[in-house]
């Protein structure tokens, strides 16, 4: 649903999920299913319903242990707090998910993790931080052949120039 922009349906779907997790007692499945909700909203550009979402998957996944999904819980919470304002979390927290997934050798969404610190970075307002890590996505994603990573990381390489040229307009 969140790749199809089907947000009402995603979100009734994960607020499912998260409600049957709940019951199973089972973290792992809590975790994932809080941090899917909160991807969703994170899409939608409801950031402060993501945050509370993957803030709940976050703490989840640090009490109970599961490092597997520490990058899914960071990663998007991480970008959550930049659209905010909050860049230094962010930012800190984008950082720690792509270490911990790299100590793991897990490269699912690793691409996508490039793409939201870019976009952290850009929020910022450091276009040359912004633009190599759009590029170190990039190239993950062309190598990995993670189409839908690279249209994102494209657009964002797009919004970069473009700050750069109205960042030129306004010297």
């Amino acid at each position: 649903h969140l790749e199809l922009g089907e947000f009402t349906d995603g979100i009734a779907f994960g607020e499912e999920t998260v409600r049957l997790s709940a019951g199973l007692n089972n973290p792992l499945s809590s975790g994932a299913a809080l941090s899917a909700l909160g991807r969703i909203f994170l899409r939608r550009g409801e950031f402060d319903a993501a945050v509370v979402n993957l803030e709940k998957s976050l703490r989840l996944v640090e009490g109970e242990d599961i490092p597997l999904l520490f990058p899914f819980s960071a990663a998007p919470l991480g970008v959550a707090y930049a659209r905010l304002g909050r860049f230094d979390e962010g930012l800190s927290l984008l950082a720690r998910a792509a270490e911990k997934a790299a100590e793991m050798k897990r490269m699912v969404d690793a691409p996508l993790w490039e793409y939201w610190q870019s976009v952290a970075f850009l929020l910022a307002g450091d276009l040359a931080a912004a633009r190599r890590t759009a590029e170190r996505g990039l190239a993950l994603s062309i190598r990995h052949q993670e189409r839908g990573h690279q249209g994102w990381l494209l657009r964002m390489l797009g919004e970069i120039e473009e700050r750069a040229e109205q960042d030129s307009a306004n010297a």
